[in-house]
């Protein structure tokens, strides 16, 4: 899976031991990965992105006077804004326009310095999470549970009901990671950080959707074969 993080403090600027943290926290990851690490470091924020640059409209990492963005997906179908992937998932989650079926999957981080806004998404599957951890004047995330452990490092500290659940179900019940004060950002969610405070949106309501509970298997594998086809899957 490709690789996300970012650090962001707005409000007093980047400390010297949170930048130690977290270029400690990178150079791990960066052993860990297959690609070579993007960065883009500012006084007030720091955005990190390792991957593949194909499967996708335009660049994956994008600065700009107005904005600075990473991302994380596969794109099937190009969008109509010819500035690329990025700019269209601004668009969605900025000016709240509707999610186009453009994507398999995406996790992405947009900052916005003139407005002091950060803005984390995660597509309606959640394919590509994101986890984040908030303190008085910071918020630091990653698409890897295990960045977030190196960040901590010495002042880890483990959620053991988070990992109850993981052991006797499979998987973390709502928004729980398995690190005390980490969340995981939930499928069709989008949060908005600014001023300290969070804002956290439902976006693509799926869940709404009407569910059949009579249809045959027949039925089923109809419809997951005219929509493989309409994919181009086959």
């Amino acid at each position: 899976m490709t690789f996300m993080a970012g650090i962001v403090d707005f409000q007093k600027g980047l400390s010297v031991e949170n930048r130690s943290r977290f270029s400690n926290a990178l150079k791990a990851a960066q052993s860990r990965l297959p690609w070579k690490l993007d960065k883009n470091v500012t006084n007030s924020f720091i955005l990190a992105h390792a991957g593949f640059d194909n499967l996708w409209q335009g660049p994956k990492v994008v600065s700009k006077p107005e904005y600075e963005s990473v991302c994380t997906g596969v794109q099937w179908k190009n969008v109509d804004n010819k500035e690329g992937a990025i700019d269209y998932l601004k668009s969605l989650f900025c000016d709240e326009q509707p999610l186009g079926d453009y994507f398999d999957y995406y996790s992405c981080a947009i900052v916005i310095p003139k407005e002091k806004v950060v803005i984390l998404a995660v597509d309606p599957v959640g394919i590509s999470s994101i986890f984040y951890t908030v303190d008085s004047s910071s918020i630091v995330f990653s698409t890897h549970q295990t960045f977030l452990r190196d960040f901590f490092s010495n002042n880890l500290q483990i959620d053991w009901q988070a990992v109850l659940e993981y052991l006797i179900i499979g998987h973390n019940i709502g928004n729980k990671s398995l690190l005390k004060n980490v969340k995981l950002i939930q499928s069709s969610t989008c949060i908005t950080y600014k001023n300290n405070r969070l804002i956290i949106k439902r976006y693509d309501l799926t869940s709404n959707l009407r569910i059949n509970w009579k249809i045959s298997v027949e039925e089923a594998a109809s419809n997951v074969l005219y929509l493989l086809n309409k994919t181009s899957y086959l």
